[in-house]
């Protein structure tokens, strides 16, 4: 028989109980709190991104993605399951209302607003279709929908509504994890240290083996002059040999972007939004999972302490219920 998600709470008729609330309330105040979790966690996301407080708000719109699921498994009517999907999007927008001026980040919430109302419905019709509730084919519609509407309306927020600038500071923040990765393929290029000693170890680690001692420092100080020269020449700028290498692209990059025209900058954006989205894509297949079982296990804890209950109909068909067992 199939199994159905089910928010009413009735008891035996033999038996009597004691409630603060009248029984009929119960899946009311019950609908509340399913509703009321996923706009708090996205006001409170919402806000630190508004502060600034990147890393933060990312692990707390996660945490707003689970109970966003969950909503979709626990509310059963389509209509108010509609209602809260669009509610749940419009809770990220408060703080960025002035910059709503932005037709690309009205366009991005938009894109939220569908992106949330179709996860949470195509998560309700996937429940309604299956004889039994599997969690990972059900709530994936609704996980999928929320990962990509979050990060293309705060990615978009971040570029176009002055959060981010292109300045040299900001984009070493950006580009450090580089530095890593560089010294990982080849230990001898530490992009730590100043440019001068980068250099140095480059030119070094590349000359012939048969190269007279003598004439290894000489040969290393010229080439290195003249290292900097060209890449002075491409950035029009001077390159300060005691700053670190990354702090150097970064300025040369900063003053590139600034002289690009305003219709190159907006393609900028666009990319870096599309880029972003593209780096929480590609580890989907680790974070989707960790994030349904999650949800699977929250869920669980619901029906063990009597707030949801799984229940089977006459139609034979698995149904979920914001009540104890019966």
């Amino acid at each position: 028989m199939p199994e159905e998600i089910n928010l009413l709470n009735k008891s035996a008729p033999t038996v009597r109980k004691v409630s603060l609330f009248k029984e009929e309330w119960i899946p009311i105040i019950k609908t509340f709190f399913v509703a009321a979790v996923p706009l708090f966690l996205g006001l409170w996301a919402g806000y630190d991104f508004h502060l600034g407080l990147i890393s933060e708000s990312a692990l707390i719109s996660l945490v707003f993605v689970v109970f966003f699921a969950l909503q979709a498994f626990l509310v059963p009517n389509i209509s108010l399951l509609s209602l809260l999907a669009l509610a749940d999007a419009a809770s990220f927008a408060p703080m960025f209302f002035g910059s709503f001026s932005s037709n690309y980040i009205v366009a991005a919430f938009i894109l939220l607003l569908g992106l949330l109302l179709f996860g949470a419905r195509a998560t309700k019709s996937a429940i309604k279709s299956s004889v039994k509730i599997v969690f990972s084919r059900a709530g994936i519609h609704a996980i999928d929908t929320a990962v990509v509407g979050i990060v293309v309306f705060l990615g978009t927020v971040y570029f176009f509504g002055g959060v981010y600038r292109f300045t040299p500071q900001a984009i070493t923040g950006f580009v450090s994890p580089v530095v890593y990765s560089v010294k990982y393929y080849d230990p001898s290029l530490d992009l730590t240290t100043s440019t001068q000693d980068f250099l140095s170890a480059l030119v070094r680690s590349r000359l012939p083996a048969n190269t007279p001692p003598s004439a290894r420092g000489s040969i290393i100080t010229q080439l290195v002059n003249q290292i900097s020269s060209q890449l002075e020449g491409y950035a029009g700028s001077n390159i300060d040999l005691n700053k670190t290498p990354v702090q150097n692209f970064s300025t040369i990059l900063a003053n590139k972007i600034s002289e690009l025209n305003s219709k190159t900058q907006i393609a900028l954006n666009v990319i870096l939004v599309i880029a972003v989205l593209l780096a929480v894509k590609s580890v989907s297949f680790i974070l989707y999972p960790i994030l349904s079982l999650i949800t699977y296990l929250i869920f669980q804890l619901l029906i063990a302490f009597n707030f949801a209950s799984m229940r089977y109909t006459q139609t034979s068909k698995e149904t979920i219920s914001l009540t104890g067992a019966e």
